[in-house]
């Protein structure tokens, strides 16, 4: 049977290969839309019928013939470089005479559909069932397009290679081709928001490779680099595409979503108020998983809370943040303070005649405000002035216990004695 050729522009073309995935780079391999995608190169193409018009069993499967009427081609566009596997199923048709042999030729065309250097594979294989059965065609090589060949697209070709002319030939199914290592997104998949995410494709060519990313929700919107850098304004999901081109046309299209989470900064109580001395706690934190620092950035993170030193008066400051999966936020400063206040005073004398104030000079000191009290040694009530005057009422040696504190509160106590002496008597002569 014979039937009129039908052509599909270039445009229509493009459209599909953009819309192909990396398992398939033939369209219409299967011929579910009976001639679409494929071109004549003798009378026609012959791809109208299931297969049980052939002798098959499935009414739903369309296939093609390969017969002296019926032969055909089809141009796939391809990256330079890469390796490719051609395969498909094939059964004699069954009323046929003798053997039925087709020939596969792949031939590489440049940017002008011209062809390019030998064919890239050139084989014939043949059957002789009796019966209908599809049966995969072996002895096909691995099709290995040379990088810098001009090669951009590769014409595959099914012509009859049975000895005389006859329109009963080879049924032919599920032609395929796709690439030995198919591209495969190799960046991240699971980011943070504003944080630089490393986009890339494996299993490519190291040049001639023309790239198309589109990143939704992100910055940029798009790239023509092999290994873009995005961020993410906002946590969601989002879908990231790359189309990869020889620069002529349009061959794979990678996709992966992106996770973009975020993660709150912890909440701390800083400062942390210690007495020199004193017995200090782990550092606490709310949040998810946190993570210490001693530096501001950089550094190595350790999970276990820092236990802050006592023996040093002083101020250190440690750095927490908050992780969550990959994401962590940024350091939140903890800061803890060791104070230590001294108390120290001297009288202005240490023998004072009675009546006679006692004055004392506060040499106290501290890292906060501080607070004062005094005990005079004389039951007379104390005293909270930093450097206070007293006057005892009778004489005798007196311990002055004077002790400070601050904020925290540190305290520091210390003391003297001061003697009171008595007037002297006064002897007078009258003469």
């Amino acid at each position: 049977m014979r039937h009129a050729i039908f052509f599909i522009t270039i445009t229509t073309l493009l459209l599909i290969s953009i819309k192909t995935t990396a398992q398939q780079l033939v369209q219409n391999g299967s011929f579910a839309n009976s001639v679409a995608d494929w071109m004549a190169d003798c009378i026609d193409v012959e791809a109208y019928y299931p297969e049980t018009t052939y002798g098959g069993t499935s009414s739903a499967n369309l296939v093609a013939e390969v017969d002296d009427g019926s032969c055909f081609h089809q141009d796939v566009c391809v990256l330079p470089g890469a390796d490719y596997i051609l395969s498909l199923k094939a059964s004699r048709r069954p009323i046929a005479a003798g053997s039925v042999t087709t020939n596969i030729t792949v031939q590489g065309l440049d940017a002008a559909n011209a062809a390019t250097g030998a064919p890239l594979a050139n084989i014939n294989f043949t059957r002789t069932n009796t019966t209908f059965s599809f049966t995969p065609v072996t002895g096909i090589p691995v099709i290995s397009v040379p990088a810098g060949s001009g090669i951009v697209r590769l014409r595959i070709k099914f012509t009859d290679a049975t000895p005389g002319y006859s329109t009963l030939g080879m049924i032919i199914d599920d032609v395929s081709l796709s690439f030995q290592a198919l591209p495969a997104y190799s960046g991240d998949t699971q980011t943070c928001i504003n944080t630089a995410t490393q986009l890339g494709i494996a299993n490519l060519p190291s040049s001639g490779i023309f790239y198309n990313w589109q990143i939704s929700g992100g910055t940029p919107a798009a790239s023509t680099l092999a290994t873009p850098v995005a961020t993410w304004a906002a946590t969601g999901t989002y879908p990231i595409y790359c189309i990869l081109s020889n620069g002529v046309c349009p061959v794979d299209s990678v996709h992966r979503d992106i996770t973009v989470a975020t993660v709150n900064v912890p909440v701390v109580v800083s400062p942390v108020n210690y007495c020199l001395g004193q017995t200090a706690a782990p550092l606490s934190a709310t949040g998810s998983t946190l993570k210490w620092y001693t530096t501001a950035t950089g550094g190595v993170a350790s999970l276990t809370a820092p236990v802050p030193s006592t023996a040093t008066a002083g101020t250190t400051t440690w750095y927490v943040s908050n992780a969550a999966g990959v994401c962590e936020s940024s350091r939140v400063p903890v800061t803890v303070n060791v104070n230590r206040v001294y108390a120290r005073f001297v009288p202005g004398k240490y023998n004072i005649c009675i009546g006679d104030p006692v004055t004392l000079n506060n040499l106290d000191s501290g890292n906060t405000a501080l607070s004062y009290f005094w005990d005079f040694g004389d039951n007379t009530p104390s005293g909270n002035l930093p450097a206070p005057a007293h006057t005892y009422a009778g004489p005798g040696t007196y311990t002055i216990t004077h002790i400070v504190s601050d904020q925290q509160p540190c305290y520091d106590t210390t003391g003297i004695q001061v003697t009171v002496l008595p007037k002297p008597a006064v002897n007078a002569t009258v003469g």
